[in-house]
């Protein structure tokens, strides 16, 4: 049986170690709560520290089963090695998952795996806050070793609450494959590249920004052929500069972003217009 039963409470773990626990869900820990028309009583737990290894869950939640409308905070921890039958190989959440390490605190989710989420599982009803520099790496699917670090439930993001910071690195797996995958992006890191603190676990896919959040995108080969005649040259150049000028001109604007920040600019503009003159800028996001 699972060690802890959060029902309703508030439980605070500061630090030791929780190794070699199972349960049907949570193989550490359940956190749950009541809320009903008359009633709401919610279960928080707040871990800053200790070490979760090797627990196992027969259904979700290898280490921690987060229910809806339960607050599972992550100050720092480590959890490795934990697993899950179902979703979630070290956590498993419906509810509110905030991970923001402390100062001071490291936190780490690595070598973990389920059949989604070897790492962590936002499901459907889950609220996932992140901020500060979490690590969660190297967590893969359990039928076929393939990275799956953090599992998005289709039209789920990961709202950006506070900066991310230096050494922040996690894995991203979207139900949906490819768009928009944060909140919060620009009021909280501005034109930060997301590409330095986020990656795509599925090796056909690359992180941007765009629009002003990070999104998981298909990166394309073609940048800068607007007309889409499979040559890049100066009717391309001209195309844009027209489109610039007074929108008069019908453009493929996808391939016009030639440096994938999302806008189409006079950036774009100077970007196509060095790469015809002397082919010294690789035309794509990043450049």
């Amino acid at each position: 049986a699972y060690m802890i039963d959060n029902y309703r409470g508030t439980l605070n773990i500061y630090g030791g170690s929780f190794t070699g626990n199972t349960s049907a869900n949570g193989g550490v820990l359940l956190n749950l709560s009541y809320v009903s028309d008359t009633l709401a009583e919610y279960g928080v737990t707040n871990i800053y520290g200790g070490t979760f290894s090797n627990n196992n869950a027969a259904s979700g939640g290898g280490a921690i089963w987060n229910n809806k409308n339960s607050i599972l905070n992550l100050y720092g921890g480590t959890f490795t090695g934990n697993s899950a039958s179902g979703n979630g190989g070290a956590i498993y959440s419906s509810g509110v998952l905030n991970i923001a390490p402390a100062a001071g605190k490291s936190l780490s989710v690595t070598g973990n795996t389920a059949a989604y989420g070897g790492g962590v599982y936002a499901g459907a009803s889950a609220v996932f806050q992140i901020s500060g520099s979490p690590v969660i790496t190297d967590n893969t699917k359990s039928n076929n070793g393939a990275a799956d670090n953090v599992y998005l439930y289709s039209g789920k993001s990961i709202i950006v609450t506070d900066a991310l910071t230096t050494g922040a690195n996690v894995g991203v797996t979207m139900a949906d494959s490819t768009g928009v995958f944060t909140s919060g992006w620009a009021d909280k890191m501005g034109t930060a590249d997301p590409a330095g603190f986020f990656s795509s676990d599925n090796s056909g896919y690359e992180v941007y920004l765009s629009g002003g959040e990070a999104a998981m995108v298909e990166p394309r080969t073609d940048y800068g052929d607007l007309n889409g005649d499979g040559t890049v040259d100066t009717v391309d150049l001209t195309m844009l500069r027209q489109y610039l000028a007074d929108g008069s001109t019908e453009i493929d604007a996808s391939a016009a972003d030639v440096n994938g920040s999302g806008v189409i600019d006079t950036v774009d503009l100077t970007l196509l217009r060095q790469y015809l003159a002397d082919n010294s800028v690789v035309l794509g996001p990043g450049d």
